[in-house]
């Protein structure tokens, strides 16, 4: 049995992924589906320095490509790569990992694999 595919493998972010509100870009992300699913958005991505990070939640419009199977996992992850409209950031976010909600209205690619260890 091979090992699993780490959620990161061929995950090529780019420089920027740039938001604005109301309006449909293609964006990349790690979706974690637990009990507050989420999108992982790395929005800014310099060389040698920290990136700026937003967890989303999102409103699916658009069919999975890939089944969804039920698991034991508590918490399960997802490269994807898909075509949404962002809202507005919260301008409050107290008690809630999510600072934005987004539509997702196409979704290009997606597959599950495992949360690559820390490396410290």
């Amino acid at each position: 049995m091979k090992p699993p595919r780490y959620v990161t493998e061929g995950l090529a972010l780019p420089l920027e992924q740039p938001v604005v509100s109301g309006q449909a870009h293609d964006y990349v992300g790690i979706y974690v589906l637990d009990e507050d699913p989420r999108i992982v958005v790395t929005l800014s991505n310099p060389l040698l320095k920290f990136g700026k990070i937003e967890n989303w939640e999102p409103v699916f419009k658009c069919e999975f490509p890939i089944e969804i199977a039920s698991s034991d996992k508590k918490e399960r992850f997802f490269q994807i790569r898909f075509t949404g409209i962002p809202n507005e950031r919260e301008k409050f976010v107290s008690g809630n990992l999510c600072v934005r909600s987004v539509t997702v209205i196409a979704i290009q690619k997606m597959f599950e694999g495992e949360n690559p260890p820390m490396v410290r």
